[in-house]
């Protein structure tokens, strides 16, 4: 379970009917990026997915899979199937509160044109957590050892 969800079970730990209530209207769509992939998922704050989509299944083949373009369409064709999910669920996206985390690489280009292309399509977002790994350039060489 996430720590959203352990909060929301804290805080609203004497109102049970008021806690599945706020616990139907929180969402957490995550942005993964890995090596030759664009990852994006979208479910319940308890963790139930509903909708996932990657640059692979959009049609994108190959080294293409990679480009920032790629990242916009499969963002844009999230968006859209999120948003037919949650109508045949009869959730109210105005009153709903979403979350978006950006996990992988550190790579801005893609992660910026998947946010362009949820922003594109109007996709609602309350708070972005970015937990993206940061390469530093690695620990110092050892020194060459001397020899007399």
């Amino acid at each position: 379970m996430s720590l959203y969800f352990e909060f929301l079970q804290k805080s609203l730990k004497f109102f049970p009917k008021r806690r599945l209530l706020l616990l139907n209207k929180v969402f957490i769509c995550r942005i993964r990026s890995t090596k030759n992939n664009l990852f994006l998922n979208f479910f319940f704050i308890n963790g139930r997915s509903l909708v996932s989509a990657s640059a692979g299944s959009v049609g994108f083949n190959g080294k293409k899979k990679r480009t920032p373009i790629a990242a916009k369409k499969t963002a844009i064709f999230f968006a859209r199937k999120v948003r037919s999910v949650l109508s045949n669920l009869n959730v109210k996206i105005d009153s709903s509160f979403f979350i978006i985390k950006l996990y992988g690489k550190s790579s801005s280009s893609l992660f910026k044109e998947a946010l362009n292309g949820l922003r594109i399509e109007k996709f609602p977002c309350n708070l972005i957590i970015d937990k993206k790994t940061v390469s530093h350039g690695g620990t110092r060489r050892l020194k060459k050892p001397r020899r007399v």
